[in-house]
């Protein structure tokens, strides 16, 4: 992001974020748009600012109403306003017709996404990535078109156990014995996967663990 001239501001102490350019401050409050993957407590939201989590409100849950009222009350804006599915899609899709006319800058591009597990979630996700003009590719071609890919689409990859799990004696992924005994196993996702993509959904553990 600070490639492109975000300015990033991260809560949490960690070495990762400062060495990508993150600024490490306990005060958010100047952020125009604040972004987690769990909910926030009710009492962290600052009031009239735009979030993005997943709130899991749409599902009416009763323990996650009086996160939906206090959103309301303290005038908390969505990251979006599509009144339904559709809209996101054509929203998703519009953003694709600008990518396949080769509007997307070098210096985001190519984009590469990866899809972690092979489940409704995934598949979900994998429905919206097919309305962006986009090309499925092998996990161990993601490195290439990371680097050489076609800025007019976008590439993506679904991950699954024997792509990342390996024993830790001999580097061989035995899936029966993984689930006996997944302490003799570790990932090389952070080695040898998270190195060549610049977005990924995390539909399932990535641990060996």
């Amino acid at each position: 992001m600070t490639l492109v001239g975000i300015e990033w501001l991260e809560e949490d102490e960690e070495k990762e974020y400062v060495k990508a350019g993150g600024i490490i401050q306990e005060d958010i409050s100047e952020a125009c748009l604040i972004i987690g993957v769990k909910r926030p407590p009710e009492d962290k939201l600052i009031p009239k600012k735009t979030y993005a989590f997943f709130s899991h409100t749409i599902k009416a849950q009763e323990a996650n109403m009086s996160l939906l009222d206090d959103i309301l009350r303290k005038h908390i804006g969505m990251a979006h306003n599509y009144r339904n599915s559709s809209q996101a899609v054509q929203a998703v899709r519009d953003c694709g017709y600008e990518i396949s006319l080769g509007l997307m800058p070098k210096s985001v591009g190519p984009v590469t996404f990866v899809f972690t597990g092979t489940g409704n979630v995934s598949k979900g996700a994998q429905e919206m990535f097919n309305a962006l003009p986009c090309e499925f590719v092998e996990p161990h071609e993601l490195k290439e078109v990371s680097r050489t890919g076609d800025l007019r689409k976008v590439y993506g990859t679904v991950l699954s156990r024997h792509h990342h799990l390996v024993r830790k004696s001999d580097g061989v992924y035995d899936p029966v014995e993984y689930d006996k005994h997944p302490e003799l196993y570790t990932s090389n996702f952070n080695t040898e996967v998270s190195i060549t993509f610049t977005s990924i959904l995390l539909m399932d553990q990535l641990k060996a663990s």
